[in-house]
Protein backbone atom coordinates (compact mmCIF):
# COMPACT_ATOMS: atom_id res chain seq x y z
CA UNK A 1 0.00 0.00 0.00
CA UNK A 2 1.30 3.44 -0.89
CA UNK A 3 0.78 5.85 1.99
CA UNK A 4 -0.57 9.30 1.19
CA UNK A 5 1.76 12.16 2.10
CA UNK A 6 0.36 15.08 4.07
CA UNK A 7 2.20 18.39 4.43
CA UNK A 8 1.58 20.95 7.18
CA UNK A 9 2.96 24.26 5.98
CA UNK A 10 3.70 27.54 7.79
CA UNK A 11 6.17 30.40 7.82
CA UNK A 12 8.89 29.09 10.15
CA UNK A 13 7.93 25.47 10.98
CA UNK A 14 8.88 25.92 14.63
CA UNK A 15 5.71 25.28 16.62
CA UNK A 16 2.18 24.52 15.44
CA UNK A 17 3.07 22.60 12.30
CA UNK A 18 5.58 20.49 14.23
CA UNK A 19 2.77 19.64 16.62
CA UNK A 20 0.33 18.96 13.78
CA UNK A 21 2.81 16.66 12.04
CA UNK A 22 3.26 14.58 15.19
CA UNK A 23 -0.34 13.41 15.42
CA UNK A 24 -0.70 11.62 12.05
CA UNK A 25 2.97 10.55 12.09
CA UNK A 26 2.78 8.97 15.54
CA UNK A 27 -0.88 7.90 15.67
CA UNK A 28 -1.46 6.79 12.08
CA UNK A 29 2.03 6.33 10.68
CA UNK A 30 0.97 3.07 9.11
CA UNK A 31 -1.57 5.00 7.00
CA UNK A 32 0.11 8.38 6.33
CA UNK A 33 3.49 9.96 5.77
CA UNK A 34 3.33 13.31 7.51
CA UNK A 35 5.66 16.24 6.90
CA UNK A 36 5.84 19.81 8.11
CA UNK A 37 7.83 22.61 6.59
CA UNK A 38 8.05 26.37 6.44
CA UNK A 39 9.29 29.20 4.29
CA UNK A 40 12.24 29.34 6.69
CA UNK A 41 13.72 26.80 9.05
CA UNK A 42 14.17 27.91 12.65
CA UNK A 43 14.69 26.42 16.10
CA UNK A 44 12.08 24.01 17.42
CA UNK A 45 9.86 25.89 19.87
CA UNK A 46 10.42 24.79 23.48
CA UNK A 47 6.79 25.51 24.40
CA UNK A 48 5.65 23.18 21.61
CA UNK A 49 7.93 20.44 22.94
CA UNK A 50 6.53 20.94 26.45
CA UNK A 51 2.90 20.99 25.28
CA UNK A 52 3.32 17.82 23.25
CA UNK A 53 5.05 16.11 26.16
CA UNK A 54 1.89 16.80 28.21
CA UNK A 55 -0.10 14.65 25.76
CA UNK A 56 2.59 11.93 25.59
CA UNK A 57 4.26 12.93 22.30
CA UNK A 58 8.02 13.50 22.16
CA UNK A 59 8.92 15.93 19.38
CA UNK A 60 12.16 17.06 20.99
CA UNK A 61 14.27 15.25 18.40
CA UNK A 62 12.49 16.75 15.42
CA UNK A 63 14.08 19.39 13.26
CA UNK A 64 12.40 22.25 11.49
CA UNK A 65 12.55 22.09 7.71
CA UNK A 66 12.44 24.58 4.92
CA UNK A 67 9.80 23.75 2.32
CA UNK A 68 12.34 23.59 -0.50
CA UNK A 69 13.67 20.34 1.03
CA UNK A 70 10.39 18.76 -0.05
CA UNK A 71 10.47 19.87 -3.69
CA UNK A 72 9.73 16.91 -5.89
CA UNK A 73 7.68 15.08 -3.24
CA UNK A 74 4.16 14.17 -4.27
CA UNK A 75 1.94 15.44 -1.46
CA UNK A 76 -1.62 14.11 -1.15
CA UNK A 77 -3.04 17.06 0.75
CA UNK A 78 -1.91 20.51 1.72
CA UNK A 79 -3.17 21.50 5.16
CA UNK A 80 -2.72 25.21 5.77
CA UNK A 81 -3.94 27.09 8.80
CA UNK A 82 -3.88 30.81 9.33
CA UNK A 83 -2.37 32.32 12.43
Amino acid sequence: MIKPKVLFLCSENSCRRQMAEAFPRDMAGERFEAFSAGGEASQLDHDAVAAMREVAFDISGRQTKKVDRLLGERIAELVQANG
